[in-house]
């Protein structure tokens, strides 16, 4: 009967224990996760940043002097408009890889707080403008609402973090 008793509670302790384990497992599984996608991002931000000081640094070696663009021909000086157009959309797409990785940083968390703050104020407007009889204003108002969570649900998913 001791023999029954002791396996009875025994065994169903055991396998408590053994699912403990397992989640505290899981939870440092996903910290290490979390924190590999940290450290990525970190690394990302540093290469993109060396990345913007060469294109400045290699902007500031071939642009002209005043004086000498002055005396440049339109042909010349539309050549290289056109170069710096072609930089200022490499510059720009640096710096949104720049901005996801410090999405990345900040976490669903944040994200969502930010979102819900953003949000939140339009909301009241859109209120306001119901009861002011503002129907127009508040559709309006409610296409912005629905654009920003657009927006925010297409940057989750991208960046590819949980809500």
């Amino acid at each position: 009967m001791k023999t029954h008793t002791f396996a009875a509670v025994a065994v169903p302790a055991f396998l408590g224990a053994l699912a403990i384990a397992q989640q505290d497992n899981l939870a440092r599984q996903r910290w290490l996760a979390w924190r590999e996608s940290q450290n990525k991002a970190i690394q990302a931000i540093q290469a993109d940043g060396v990345r913007l000081r060469t294109m400045f640094d290699e902007l500031g070696r071939i642009l002209p002097p005043p004086e000498k663009w002055a005396s440049l021909s339109e042909e010349e000086r539309n050549k290289f408009r056109e170069a710096n157009r072609d930089r200022w959309e490499e510059h720009l797409k640096v710096l949104g890889d720049i901005e996801d990785q410090v999405a990345i940083l900040k976490g669903p968390r944040q994200l969502l707080a930010e979102h819900e703050e953003a949000v939140h104020e339009l909301e009241v407007i859109r209120d306001l403008a119901g009861q002011e009889k503002a129907q127009k204003a508040a559709e309006r108002i409610q296409v912005l609402i629905g654009r920003r969570q657009a927006q925010y649900n297409q940057k989750i998913q991208k960046l590819g973090l949980q809500p």
